[in-house]
């Protein structure tokens, strides 16, 4: 077998190490291209890769795969629901700690909802890594918009609201 990196089809008689050494071989050479941030994404599970076939007589090299800028840091699912559309960052460090607090601070579900709304318009799946840096509960990779910024909110300003209406305000007795 070639330690090219040339393709190498499950029929090709190539036993399965020679196979998955190939696999981890190309693997390691698309992560060396990464930038720090990128990687970081990776490890946090704010990014991830995704396994995109090429068309035929296309070359093989990695400069050829391997998307680069704002298509290279995207959440992979996210290219056509994000098309034509700004990519908004996701807040962290101490912009999040500030917008946890302001969600559960905020005086209303409704302005729950602005603060989010007041991000710009993240993509479906930016939304979804900000729930879960947030710490919100039951956040699934099916979960559509509406569902995960409701949850934000029933999570955040909404827990507040509740435990206010059944104790009358009063904590702790």
């Amino acid at each position: 077998m070639s330690t090219g990196t040339g393709a190498v089809g499950v029929d090709s008689g190539a036993s399965p190490a020679d196979l998955g050494a190939l696999l981890l071989r190309q693997v390691a050479e698309l992560l060396t291209g990464l930038d720090s941030r990128q990687v970081a994404d990776l490890i946090a599970g704010h990014a991830r890769l995704a396994v995109v076939s090429t068309p035929a007589g296309r070359p093989s090299g990695t400069a050829a795969r391997r998307p680069t800028g704002t298509a290279a840091r995207r959440p992979a699912g996210t290219a056509a629901g994000a098309a034509g559309r700004a990519q908004v960052e996701v807040p962290s460090g101490a912009e999040l700690e500030e917008l946890r607090r302001s969600l559960l601070d905020a005086p209303s579900r409704a302005a729950a909802e602005q603060l989010l709304d007041a991000l710009g318009p993240l993509a479906v799946a930016r939304l979804r890594a900000l729930a879960v840096d947030l710490g919100i509960k039951g956040i699934t990779s099916r979960d559509p918009r509406a569902a995960v910024q409701r949850k934000i909110v029933d999570q955040t300003a909404g827990l507040r609201l509740r435990s206010e209406a059944m104790f009358g305000g009063v904590h702790g007795t």
